[in-house]
């Protein structure tokens, strides 16, 4: 006697499920319970590609002095210099920012540990947070801030201004791939995609492939070369549907 629609619904989904499980995949069946429809979830990643348009540099002034005061003072008057070479470079106020800023005691050192340690001097730090936005100048910028004041310089990390077209981009292709790995899905083992049950998104980040610049102490003879390399932002959406038989 040939089998009712639901014994038949019954043997396809285990067929599936078997033949997911074998293949090993990261695709999950689930088979109806009660009211719910079976559905097949799927995970889709896409990519966008840009090249960033934002370089962020940290510069630091680093003084001594006998005391406070003219650690202070000497600090003060070297970061005054070097703010202002990075003004007259084209960097406006909005994209600086100060990080850090701390007068701390150095105190003398005994290995023997015979006497109680003394203040012998201190130590000015004063740390700035500068966002360029025309990346031509970044290697000129990073020459003017060390000849004129700055003793310590990292970066630049490049970003982009506006990230969020290329984020959308990227959720576009995510939601392609996941799309037409369902597709294949349905077409090699059999059955029909119905209606999109869930979707979920998953963190959307950027990674950038700069070449890099770290300055210390002493500034270079000529700007080094600063290339900003190539920005990808990923997208993650797992998306589930409805599974059909076959019609």
């Amino acid at each position: 006697m040939m089998a009712n629609f639901s014994e038949l619904r019954t043997r396809f989904m285990l067929m599936i499920a078997l033949a997911i499980a074998a293949a090993c995949s990261t695709t999950s069946l689930h088979a109806a319970d009660g009211a719910e429809p079976a559905r097949l979830s799927l995970t889709g990643r896409g990519e966008a590609h840009a090249t960033p348009d934002i370089a962020t540099i940290t510069i630091g002034v680093v003084t001594q002095g006998a005391n406070a005061r003219d650690a202070a003072q000497a600090n003060n008057r070297a970061m005054n210099e070097a703010v202002n070479s990075l003004k007259a470079g084209g960097i406006e106020a909005r994209d600086l920012q100060t990080s850090n800023y701390t007068i701390q005691p150095l105190y003398t050192s005994d290995p023997n540990r015979s006497t109680t340690p003394r203040i012998a001097s201190y130590r000015a730090t004063n740390t700035l947070i500068v966002q360029i936005r025309d990346l031509t100048k970044v290697g000129d910028l990073l020459e003017r801030a060390v000849s004129l004041g700055a003793n310590t310089v990292s970066g630049p990390n490049f970003s982009l201004a506006d990230p969020e077209m290329k984020r959308n981009e990227a959720r576009k292709a995510a939601m392609a791939d996941a799309l037409a790995r369902a597709r294949l899905y349905a077409e090699g083992l059999g059955f029909r995609l119905g209606r999109v049950l869930m979707v979920r998104e998953g963190e959307t980040f950027a990674r950038a492939r700069p070449l890099s610049a770290e300055v210390r102490a002493a500034a270079s003879p000529a700007p080094p070369p600063i290339e900003a390399g190539e920005s990808t932002i990923s997208a993650n959406v797992s998306v589930d549907w409805e599974i059909l038989p076959p019609q």
